[in-house]
């Protein structure tokens, strides 16, 4: 398995990568190329420059906020996701706002993002590879 960082608030000097306040990684493992969120701009598909993002079989969130799901208008500019699997939580494209109303919510609605991807809610865990798990709803 491999794990390359595309989104932190931290970066390394010598790569040139670009930082910001958010995450995004990409997973291989075996024939399987799993997107784990996108930060909240285009710096994960700028950082990406090296990989094939086209080959991704799965798009997975953590949770709906922007700054987990922000770079999904970016990212479905850049590609074509109908053949993209795309696992989150069924809320996670519900609306969500912070406590002075500003929307703080993923870029699209659950019904934008169905004509986009293949996307599989998941509240249950669920494997996605012999060593990859989806945890599903993970309560407080």
């Amino acid at each position: 398995m491999k794990i390359t960082v595309l989104v932190d608030n931290n970066t390394y000097i010598d790569r040139y990568y670009l930082a910001e306040p958010a995450v995004a990684y990409f997973i291989e493992d075996g024939e399987m190329r799993l997107l784990f969120d996108t930060g909240y701009s285009d710096v994960f598909l700028r950082n990406a420059h090296t990989l094939d993002l086209k080959n991704m079989t799965y798009l997975v969130f953590s949770h709906g906020h922007n700054d987990h799901t922000g770079g999904l208008k970016y990212l479905t500019s850049a590609l074509n996701c109908q053949n993209t699997n795309l696992i989150a939580h069924p809320d996670c494209f519900a609306p969500k706002y912070d406590d002075n109303g500003n929307y703080i919510g993923a870029p699209f609605t659950e019904a934008e993002i169905s004509d986009i991807f293949h996307f599989m809610p998941a509240r249950e865990p669920l494997w996605l590879s012999p060593k990859l798990l989806f945890l599903g709803e993970i309560t407080q």
